[in-house]
């Protein structure tokens, strides 16, 4: 029981790294495009 809760929280641990990953690189490509149309 407790192996299987283990691996459950890993998982949604694993997942939330995901998203956070996701999130930061949609936000560095975003600061880079408005820095770009800043430049011109």
């Amino acid at each position: 029981k407790s192996n299987v809760k283990y691996s459950l929280r890993s998982e949604l641990v694993v997942e939330k790294m995901d998203v956070f990953r996701r999130i930061l690189v949609l936000d560095t490509s975003i600061s880079e495009t408005s820095n770009s149309e800043l430049m011109e």
